[in-house]
Parts: C-alpha cells; sequence; structure tokens
C-alpha cells in the first residue's frame, strides 16, 4: 500500500507542475521497493505500478531507454500477478513509449492489446483507453479515425464539458488543427485550458497553452502566441519538463524557434528542439508534414543546400545554378530562417539531423 500510495503521490506532483520533486519521491519509493524485492526474493505485484510510474517520469525527461526498461518490467509483474487493471496502464506506459520512440507498428500493437484488456474491464475504460489511440493517431496526422470517434460521440466545439471529458475535448481541438479550422480549434482550447487550469492540472495546462501557440501560429498572430507561450515555457524550464512540449510535433518546433529568437527561454527552446530531433525526427504532428522545419525548403533552396554542403562558395553556387550572387545569399538566409540556423556548418548539421542531407 506504501509503494502504490507513495509512486501515485509522486505522479500528482509531475502533474501538478512539481516535476522535480516527483522525481526526488519516486526514486525513494523506488529504492524501497527494490530493498523489500531483494530481501524476501520476489517483486510485489505493487512494483508494477510503481515500475509504470516510472516509466511516465523516465518519459518525460525523454530518457526513453530507461522509459521502455521499466514500462516493460511493469508489463512483465502485472501479467505474473494477474492485475489486469494495472497490466491495461502498464500497456499504454509501453505505447506512450514506443510512440515517442517513433515506433508506431509497436505502439499500435501495444494499443491493442490494452484496448482488449479493457473491454473485459468496463465501457468506461474502453472509452477512456480509445480516446489515447485517436489522441495518438492524431499526433501522427491521421484524422480519418478521429472523424469516426468525434461523430460517435457527438462532440462539437460549442458543447459545455468537464475536467472528467478533457481527453474527448483534447482530441477535438487537434482534429479541428489538422484540419484548418484554426478558429474553432483556437476557441475550444480556450475553454479547454480554463477548464484544466481550474483543477490544478499543469501538464495539460503546459501542453496547452503550447498548443494554442501553435494554432495562433498558423493563423498569422506570431505576437499573439508568443504571449501566453512565454508563462509555460517558465514552468517547463524550471521543473524540466520535456515530453509533455515536445509531444505536440513538429509544429512545436516552428513555434519554439520563433519563441527563442525573440528572447522567450531560449536555452531551453533550442534544448526541447535537440531532444525532438534526437529521437522524434518521424514523428508528424498535428500539420501533417514529417519533417522538424518551421516551413519547408523549396526545390531551389535544397538545391543551394546541398552545394553548401559540399563546400561550394556563394559564387560557386551562382555559377552552377546560373543565377545572381543576390540571389544565392537570399536562398542562404531562406536557408538559414527555416532551419532555425545561423551559418552555413550548423545549416548543414541541421539538415543531416533531420535527413534532409545523407550523413556523410
Amino acid at each position: 500500500l506504501a509503494i502504490t500510495a507513495l509512486s501515485e503521490m509522486s505522479v500528482v506532483q509531475m502533474f501538478t507542475g512539481k516535476l522535480r520533486q516527483g522525481i526526488k519521491n519516486i526514486a525513494e519509493v523506488n529504492s524501497y521497493a527494490e530493498m523489500l524485492a531483494q530481501r524476501d526474493g520476489r517483486r510485489l505485484p505493487a512494483m508494477g505500478i510503481l515500475y509504470r510510474h516510472m516509466s511516465y517520469f523516465k518519459r518525460e525527461q525523454n530518457q526513453l531507454s530507461e522509459a521502455a526498461y521499466f514500462a516493460n518490467e511493469a508489463v512483465e509483474i502485472c501479467k505474473k500477478w494477474g492485475e489486469k487493471e494495472a497490466l491495461l496502464f502498464g500497456y499504454l506506459a509501453l505505447a506512450k513509449v514506443q510512440f515517442a520512440k517513433g515506433e508506431f507498428q509497436n505502439a499500435a500493437q501495444s494499443c491493442n492489446r490494452f484496448l482488449k484488456i479493457a473491454v473485459q474491464i468496463s465501457p468506461k475504460a474502453s472509452e477512456q483507453l480509445r480516446s489515447w489511440v485517436i489522441y495518438y493517431e492524431l499526433l501522427q496526422g491521421k484524422v480519418d479515425g478521429a472523424q469516426v470517434w468525434l461523430r460517435e460521440l457527438g462532440l462539437s466545439p460549442s458543447n459545455q464539458f468537464g475536467y472528467e471529458r478533457r481527453y474527448e475535448y483534447q482530441n477535438l481541438v487537434l482534429y479541428l488543427t489538422a484540419i484548418g479550422n484554426y478558429s474553432q480549434a483556437q476557441a475550444l482550447n480556450e475553454s479547454l485550458l480554463k477548464v484544466v487550469m481550474d483543477a490544478g492540472d499543469m501538464i495539460f495546462s503546459m501542453q496547452h497553452q503550447v498548443l494554442q501557440a501553435v494554432i495562433l501560429d498558423k493563423m498569422n498572430k506570431s505576437e499573439e502566441a508568443m504571449i501566453g507561450l512565454e508563462a509555460a515555457l517558465k514552468l517547463a524550464a524550471d521543473e524540466g519538463y520535456v515530453r509533455t512540449i515536445i509531444d505536440l510535433g513538429v509544429p512545436i518546433t516552428g513555434v519554439l524557434y520563433k519563441a527563442a529568437q525573440r528572447g522567450i527561454q531560449p536555452e531551453y527552446c533550442m534544448q526541447l528542439i535537440n531532444e525532438f530531433e534526437r529521437v522524434s525526427t518521424s514523428m508528424v504532428g498535428v500539420s501533417g508534414r514529417s519533417t522538424a522545419l518551421v516551413e519547408e525548403l523549396s526545390d531551389r533552396e535544397l538545391e543551394v543546400l546541398k552545394l553548401i554542403a559540399k563546400g561550394s562558395t556563394n559564387q560557386e553556387i551562382a555559377k552552377e545554378m546560373i543565377l545572381s550572387l543576390y540571389t544565392v545569399k537570399s536562398h542562404a538566409r531562406n536557408i538559414y530562417s527555416k532551419l532555425g540556423v545561423k551559418n552555413r556548418t550548423e545549416a548543414v548539421s541541421r539538415a543531416r539531423r533531420i535527413g534532409l542531407l545523407s550523413q556523410e
């Protein structure tokens, strides 16, 4: 009981904006549980829950190998002890890690496993877990399943809702954003933000403040987008949140670049962008694009970039492509802006990391 309660308390701290304290507390609980397991020669059922929570913390910090280890161990312990509900959420934890690593096929298999278990538990469990599946489909740019699901539930931006339905309406916001209905997405997201802030759910609040910035940016309201983003990034930076921000995918990188250029938590923004590129370059997100760019490079800009990577000077590029020197410099400036870099070396390095250039 102590292991379960204390690990649950740590997760509550993570959700209420106290990630560092939660990390400290759950590490102490884990040490205690490991000591008991070593003493008694077996791992207790509660360790399945503890390890699931350990996976959540490691995933939030983007320590995905460790997160996967704890999620897999949670699943094995719950299987051994026959804890169905704990096993269901163990598979969910595993799916979350697999998604973060870009292992979408494995994540889909884990989702199928927890959906089968959810059916055996209750209709409510099935509904809750189905919303997670839709959420991750939307983050991959898949809208067909969400469209059917939303129609079945009768969700509408004009509906009144409470905190218990936050996941459903989060999906509706993502769906509206994905299909380009930004004005409705923005209005609904404002309502959702008020609901989760009133409940003290800081993870959800941070995530939807960032999503709001993405939506406003798509509406060409960049200055307005930065206002709400600044408070979210300050709390996230102070406590060390990572996946809460970058889970939303490619569009986040564009907003983060703009924030960094305006002096809003610049070091933290670049850390998040680097973390995203390190493990999530295959994520699409709500924009439907597959490369982590603020804006796609044109064919001409890509040609210029390839010549830059070969070491060609601006004059040599102008001669080879039959362009004026001014045009080449203009293309180079656009490339730097879209890649969020300052010079040739950084441009080539980043282009290779996100797959625009081969790793040579």
